[in-house]
């Protein structure tokens, strides 16, 4: 793709696409950052706009209820920040328009509207990048690193038990786990191991005293390139013994295992005939406390493609695999069936970009 750059010192002009919870997260980071001029903010409720604009005490701002009201203001970009089912339509909208755009996970509600995505933001020469804010957590790169030490790898095991009744817009979608935390176990896992997944089977359901009107929980197995495989637990409707929001994770290899729990730094133990690969810290696992700084590293890569760096992890032809991995396991739960990840892309016309078809 022949990506439209914005060189030079000048920050970029942005506007955010949503401001719910989720939505004012962003707003802060973005208002901290000195890559990005924040210029506007659209929510289909004008009032809930306005509302964060008097929270981030700048009242300058030009509110509106769509992005096309916010055009006047010559944005660069657009932060889109919307539920899943509005992402295709926001994120077309500011494509279409020559903005790149940075969004929120998932990709879109379907396969289809994130292959279109894709391709418009290739045609329009735009950067369209999803957001896998937990994808920089310290100990997730940390567990990367240990796992380089254990020999071919051969199983990721990652249990995700949360009680979350402040799910918002999540309560009432068909797919709540699959479709909107699970992507970011599936990206992590092609972030640790390097490895692109080949087959997907599951199981999602609803738990007995669930709250959600979709399928809050779901077992998982994901095969991966050179024997990798992934099986994942999950379930948003787990009371006590909660993980943390990374998960509890075990990596398995020839040499040894690591295990890390999402909040303390990843532990190794390694075949006594081998030197060890790590030793045990204290430094946190988390980005930090701040929500806002979750997302402040994706803000960083965002910018610096746009400035003429590198391809960005989560730009739109190599995230479809982690969308396609979830599509995966919400259709191989629907029909029963083991599903081909590469027979699913190609069934909807997917082009993948050349790290991701590796």
């Amino acid at each position: 793709m022949n990506l439209h750059l914005l060189p030079g010192p000048a920050p970029l002009r942005t506007v955010v696409v949503g401001a719910g919870g989720m939505g004012m997260t962003w707003l802060r980071a973005v208002q901290a950052h000195p890559g990005f001029d924040l210029v506007g903010i659209a929510d289909l409720d004008e009032r809930r706009a306005r509302g964060a604009a008097i929270r981030l005490r700048r009242p300058d701002l030009t509110v509106t209820g769509d992005l096309a009201g916010q055009l006047a203001q010559a944005p660069d970009v657009c932060v889109n920040i919307t539920p899943p089912a509005a992402h295709f339509a926001v994120s077309s909208s500011a494509l279409s328009a020559g903005l790149s755009v940075l969004s929120e996970k998932p990709f879109a509600a379907t396969l289809e509207e994130a292959v279109a995505l894709t391709r418009l933001a290739g045609e329009r020469g735009r950067l369209l990048m999803i957001a896998q804010s937990r994808r920089y957590e310290p100990g997730l790169e940390r567990l990367r690193d240990v796992a380089r030490t254990l020999g071919p790898l051969g199983l990721v095991s990652v249990e995700f038990h949360r009680a979350y009744r402040d799910a918002g817009f999540r309560l009432a979608m068909d797919h709540p786990l699959l479709l909107d935390m699970a992507p970011h176990t599936f990206d992590a896992v092609r972030f640790v191991t390097g490895e692109r997944p080949v087959a997907v089977s599951a199981t999602e359901y609803n738990p007995p005293g669930s709250w959600y009107a979709g399928p809050a929980a779901a077992i998982v197995a994901v095969e991966y390139t050179n024997g990798v495989h992934l099986g994942y637990t999950g379930s948003w409707c787990s009371e006590g013994l909660e993980t943390s929001w990374t998960g509890r994770w075990r990596v398995s290899g020839s040499h040894g295992s690591a295990a890390w729990d999402g909040e303390t730094a990843p532990v190794a133990e390694i075949r006594a005939d081998l030197p060890p690969a790590a030793a045990a810290t204290t430094e946190p696992g988390q980005a930090s406390a701040d929500p806002a700084a979750l997302v402040t590293a994706a803000l960083d890569e965002f910018a610096a493609a746009l400035r003429g760096g590198p391809p960005p992890w989560g730009e739109a032809s190599d995230n479809l695999l982690t969308f396609a991995t979830a599509q995966a396991a919400i259709e191989s739960a629907r029909r029963g069936v083991r599903v081909e990840v590469d027979e699913l892309l190609a069934r909807h016309g997917a082009e993948l970009g050349p790290k991701a078809a590796r």
